[in-house]
């Protein structure tokens, strides 16, 4: 899966889109099935208070092969913190999506013991 990377107002180095790349392919490779597009986008986010401080603003969107789409937007002070904290609601809010689709079944054998 190939993710597209975008930036506003940010600086990636190499060493940072590599990482970002291996980290992404490496925590959604098992839902690789079901993306059908995934997009990260990194933006500087400054506090009206104190303009010195910047933000690093961490956005996924995913677009599952149903059409289904789930986003995610973390912020953080460094592009690890907030990437890694956007990846990770990611990959729980695709957990989510997949349980919602199952039905409840009953086993045999939770069937026998009710009886």
């Amino acid at each position: 899966m190939q993710a597209l990377i975008k930036t506003h107002e940010f600086d990636l180095n190499s060493e940072d889109l590599e990482m970002i790349n291996e980290r992404i392919n490496l925590s959604l490779s098992r839902f690789n099935t079901i993306i059908s597009k995934c997009e990260l986008i990194i933006t500087n986010e400054y506090d009206k208070h104190s303009p010195q401080t910047a933000m690093v603003c961490c956005s996924i969107q995913i677009v599952l092969q149903n059409g289904t789409k789930i986003n995610c937007n973390e912020l953080g002070k460094h592009l690890d913190e907030s990437f890694l904290a956007s990846l990770s609601r990611i990959k729980r809010g695709i957990e989510r999506h997949l349980k919602r689709g199952k039905t409840n079944r009953i086993s045999n054998m939770q069937q026998i013991r009710a009886n």
